[in-house]
């Protein structure tokens, strides 16, 4: 399997892990999955663009993702989303789907590999 491959095999995973998480009623599993999902992603890119957001973590990555001039209005926001912290109570700062949010940033980031020819 190519490094594209397993990416995209650990996105998936990490997909349905996530939605079967959501339809139990644990939208905080759901929210780690999408942000794993998003991690796979944003880790893969460091291996086909060199100096793309050379963070190891998921969420140093997120939060670079965030303040990158250079991604749309849309990912920045979805990675802002990703990257909130929850209420004293538990609650999330936006109704957004979490899964929804992940997917922004791993289209964009298969957009930049696919302009790397990878």
């Amino acid at each position: 399997m190519t490094g594209r491959e397993e990416t995209l095999a650990a996105i998936e995973r990490e997909r349905i892990a996530a939605r079967t998480a959501v339809s139990s009623g644990n939208e905080g599993k759901a929210r780690v999955c999408a942000r794993r999902m998003a991690g796979a992603a944003l880790a893969w890119l460091i291996t086909v663009k060199p100096g793309e957001h050379r963070a190891v973590d998921t969420m140093t990555q997120l939060n670079n993702l965030l303040n990158d001039p250079d991604a749309a209005p849309d990912v920045r926001d979805a990675a802002a989303r990703l990257t909130a912290r929850v209420s004293s109570d538990f609650r999330y700062p936006s109704a957004s789907d979490p899964v929804d949010d992940a997917e922004i940033i791993v289209r964009y980031v298969l957009a930049i590999a696919g302009a790397h020819g990878s």
